[in-house]
């Protein structure tokens, strides 16, 4: 197992589609990039970013999110994902 140290950074993306339009998840009623699925990305980047550096039988799970939704992307925007691990915990 590599060590899980703070600084990891990972990067994510994806294109919005009709599936994950807020109109299509059920968090509105418009066909721009929804709020689940940015938060879906976020994890699923975490996740992805320490991969490497957890036992084989280990994984993350989101705990709390703290997130600003600041603008709409439309159908067929791009999305991408960056991230720096900022802080170490261990439970």
């Amino acid at each position: 197992m590599a060590e899980l140290t703070i600084g990891i950074k990972g990067e994510k993306s994806v294109a919005v589609t009709n599936e994950n339009t807020a109109l299509m998840m059920g968090s509105g009623s418009l066909r721009v990039f929804a709020t689940p699925a940015m938060i879906a990305l976020c994890e699923g980047c975490c996740a992805q970013s320490v991969e490497s550096a957890l036992d084989l039988e280990m994984t993350t799970v989101g705990t709390k999110v703290d997130i600003e939704h600041i603008a709409s992307s439309p159908v067929g925007a791009p999305i991408l994902q960056n991230l720096r691990e900022r802080q170490k915990k261990n439970h």
